[in-house]
């Protein structure tokens, strides 16, 4: 299992260990204590930075074999990415459960926690069953308003057929079947 890295909490330390890994240069604070001094290059050891000043997790292989790729760092402090991962992972792959949406997020990132990513997808589902709701009582009072139009008079909306092509309305106190306009 290879190293979990600490995800950085502040630009500060992001931009520290991005200056650390570009340059070899140790912060004028991490060496003034030996034991920070150590714990720093031991959390840059299996860290990596692209051209774009994107931390990442290096590579591992062992035995020819590979045990983790590379995977993105979301840093706490990031809320806009946060979004934008969780948008892309989630929203853009048929609203998957949290589980499915977590598991296909960590393999290219770390840093998001499952919390995070249950908190999303549940209100992102329930969002989308409120205006599922609101959008089926909205066009069922459309549809009703087209009956009592149609027929002249009030009727009560009882129920549309699986077909979506009938209406089943209460008219005199009979249940009748009106086609849907």
């Amino acid at each position: 299992m290879p190293n979990i890295p600490k995800i950085p909490e502040t630009v500060e330390e992001y931009q520290t260990i991005v200056e650390y890994l570009q340059s070899g240069t140790l912060p004028a604070d991490v060496q003034k204590n030996p034991t920070i001094k150590f714990n720093f290059i031991r959390r840059c050891k299996i860290l990596e930075v692209d051209e774009n000043n994107v931390l990442y997790t290096k590579l591992v292989v062992k035995n020819s074999v590979i045990k983790s790729g590379k995977r993105r760092i979301v840093p706490k402090y990031d809320v806009e990415m946060l979004i934008l991962i969780l948008e892309r992972f989630h929203d853009q792959a048929n609203h998957r459960e949290y589980h499915k949406t977590f598991s296909a997020i960590s393999e290219k990132h770390i840093g998001i926690t499952q919390n995070e990513v249950r908190a999303y997808v549940n209100e992102t589902t329930t969002v989308q069953t409120a205006a599922a709701v609101e959008q089926h009582i909205s066009r069922m009072l459309e549809i009703r308003e087209s009956i009592n139009a149609s027929l002249g008079k009030y009727c009560v909306f009882k129920s549309l057929t699986s077909n979506n092509q009938t209406a089943i309305v209460e008219m005199d106190g009979e249940d009748v079947r009106v086609p849907v306009k």
